[in-house]
């Protein structure tokens, strides 16, 4: 497959990005999307202090629990746009993993596994009303202001497609269009939403951002794959990427994808 020969051909190189502090892939070393908050980072991007450092070392040594508690605490003094909307992708990814850990091997009631769904269900809800407040917030923003960052723009998008709130996402994403056509965050915010919308133009727009060396690229094949039932394709790609780059929504696609191939096997 020319796609996976691609990636294997790769040559990443590390950087941080300055908006979330994860530890980021970038094939050319000089700019990327984030592999965590998919916010566009290059290094020309001057740092700051990162309040989520903490919170990806934790996650990274499997402190899952102990990185909510200290979101919780920066979410009480702290409600910028930016946290709010790496918050919310926090609480989306440990909700997944809190779900997925399940034992049906338990003996009696199993009261282990109905602690980790509802405990699934809380994080849906607060990463959920996370992206509704960005979205709220940065749709003020706009309004009330002449914006010249496209990330607000984007954190609004990404925050609406992650809510599955198409509409309203296409309409952030025309006006995204609109104020910065040329910049490599509508070409990517394109993408996203041809994939996650199935649009006719999804695969010209992914095989664009292939062709770029942009490694998300590569789960949003993926996920495109999943979708039109090439479930071995999907597979295969993000074994691959998963041995690469650690890309936290392509670590929670591999499971979904995993549990519909061995339920096919069946």
């Amino acid at each position: 497959m020319t796609y996976l020969t691609k990636l294997a051909a790769a040559k990443p190189a590390a950087l941080t990005c300055p908006h979330c502090g994860a530890r980021t892939i970038s094939t050319s070393g000089k700019e990327t999307f984030c592999n965590f908050c998919e916010l566009y980072v290059n290094i020309g991007t001057a740092g700051a202090e990162l309040l989520f450092t903490d919170i990806h070392a934790g996650t990274k040594a499997g402190d899952w629990d102990g990185s909510a508690k200290k979101i919780e605490q920066l979410l009480k003094t702290n409600t910028e746009l930016e946290l709010l909307y790496f918050s919310a992708l926090f609480y989306k990814y440990f909700s997944g993993i809190k779900y997925n850990d399940r034992n049906y091997n338990l003996k009696g009631f199993m009261e282990a596994n109905a602690e980790n769904i509802g405990q699934s269900l809380e994080l849906t809800s607060l990463s959920k009303k996370c992206f509704y407040k960005v979205s709220r917030l940065a749709g003020t923003s706009i309004k009330a202001n002449a914006i010249t960052d496209p990330n607000i723009f984007f954190i609004k998008f990404m925050s609406e497609i992650k809510l599955g709130r198409t509409v309203d996402a296409m309409r952030t994403l025309s006006a995204l269009k609109f104020n910065f056509s040329q910049s490599p965050i509508t070409r990517y915010a394109r993408m996203v939403y041809g994939v996650e919308t199935n649009s006719k133009e999804a695969e010209a727009l992914l095989s664009d951002s292939i062709a770029r060396g942009e490694m998300n690229a590569s789960y949003y094949l993926a996920k495109y794959l999943a979708k039109h039932n090439r479930i071995d394709e999907a597979y295969a790609l993000l074994q691959k990427l998963n041995r690469i780059v650690e890309i936290p929504m392509a670590r929670e696609l591999m499971v979904l994808v995993s549990s519909t191939r061995n339920a096919s096997e069946v």
